[in-house]
Formats: structure tokens, C-alpha cells, sequence
């Protein structure tokens, strides 16, 4: 629809231009219509195109300035901040600023009065005059605590210093400790390679 809008809009305009120019013949004399030139019916309709592309476009941003579009950002030049840390600029330079190079190793005093001396006073004042021993520390049962020996003395320790409380307040407790500790028993006595084969030979 718009093509033919288009093109009916050149056709007018052509149709006006010649009937100006035919009126333009009538009234002026023959030397006159010699000089006298048609316009240029190409450069009219090109121009008619043109302008009608700038009203029916939805930029609003003054003539000669294109708008970026969110889709094809504008893009900077290639390097662009780039500085170039090589030197490039022909063989055997000679440069007024100083090359950069490694520090010159210098080891430092590892015997050094602050390093030797370090930690040297933690100590003092954390665990009393020395008669408290590193078990007395520990946080847990008394029967427990500095106690160390297999899962047969273990239980028996348990049983020796709180049986009668387990078999007061905690009965099913207490005969489950008492029925591991026969088993233990039997394990620790019976079940040894020595047992079975006294008892083979008897």
C-alpha cells in the first residue's frame, strides 16, 4: 500500500512539473523557451522518496546523528586503552627510564633478637606452679577421666564406681553393662588359642 501511495505521489508530482513547464512555453517568447530547461524528473522523485522515509521513521534525533541501537551496541576501536609495555621502536634502544628488574636478594636474620626471643614467656603463669597434673583438665566422668585400659576393665570401673546409682535409676542400663561385662569375661578367659587347646587335650 505504501509502494503504491509512493508511486502515485511521483506521478503527480512529474504531472505538475510538466504542466508548469508547458505553462512556462506558452508565455515566454521563442528565445525564452530556447534557454528554458525541463527539471530533472530522477532527482525530483529520489528527493520525494527520501523525505518520505524521514517522516514515516520514528527517530526523533536531529539529521545526521544516528541512534544506537540496543542490539548492535557501537563498538569502540580495536586496542582501544590498550599501552604497549614492550618496547617497539627498533634494535638496540636506548632508553632514558630505568629497565625493571628483580630486587637483589638479601636474606633476612633468622637469629635475630625479636625472632629468637619469640614465645619465650607463654608459659609462665598457665599451669599454676607445676603440681596440678594434664588429666586433672580433662572435663567428664570421674570414673573416666586419667583412666586407661581395655573395654573389659573399662566396664568394670564403670560398674565398681557407679553400679548401685545405674541399678537405681537406670536398671535396663545396668544389666545390659552386667550381661557385656560376662561376655567380655568369657572373651578375655575362654575364648583364647591357649584355653581351647587345654581343654582339647583333657
Amino acid at each position: 500500500m505504501f509502494y503504491s501511495i509512493l508511486v502515485g505521489g511521483q506521478l503527480y508530482i512529474m504531472a505538475l512539473c510538466i504542466k508548469s513547464a508547458l505553462g512556462a512555453l506558452r508565455v515566454t517568447s521563442k528565445s525564452a523557451l530556447v534557454s528554458t530547461k525541463l527539471p530533472n524528473m530522477h532527482c525530483v522523485s529520489a528527493k520525494l522518496y527520501s523525505n518520505s522515509q524521514n517522516e514515516n521513521s520514528h527517530s526523533t534525533s536531529p539529521k545526521g546523528f544516528v541512534t544506537p541501537s540496543p542490539y548492535q551496541p557501537n563498538r569502540k576501536p580495536a586496542r582501544y586503552g590498550y599501552r604497549q609495555k614492550l618496547y617497539d621502536g627498533g634494535l638496540l634502544p636506548r632508553l632514558d627510564e630505568e629497565i625493571k628488574t628483580l630486587p637483589k636478594y638479601n636474606p633476612g636474620n633468622a637469629w635475630s633478637e625479636k625472632k629468637a626471643l619469640f614465645g619465650q614467656n607463654d608459659y609462665i603463669d598457665i599451669l599454676g606452679d607445676g603440681s596440678i597434673q594434664p588429666y586433672e583438665n580433662i572435663n567428664g566422668p570421674r570414673w573416666l577421666v586419667g583412666f586407661a585400659g581395655n573395654e573389659y576393665e573399662r566396664t568394670l570401673r564403670r560398674l565398681k564406681w557407679t553400679g548401685k546409682k545405674l541399678a537405681a535409676l537406670h536398671p535396663k542400663l545396668n544389666n545390659d553393662l552386667n550381661k557385656r561385662l560376662r561376655y567380655l569375661y568369657r572373651e578375655f578367659n575362654m575364648g583364647r588359642r591357649s584355653h581351647r587347646s587345654r581343654s582339647k587335650k583333657i
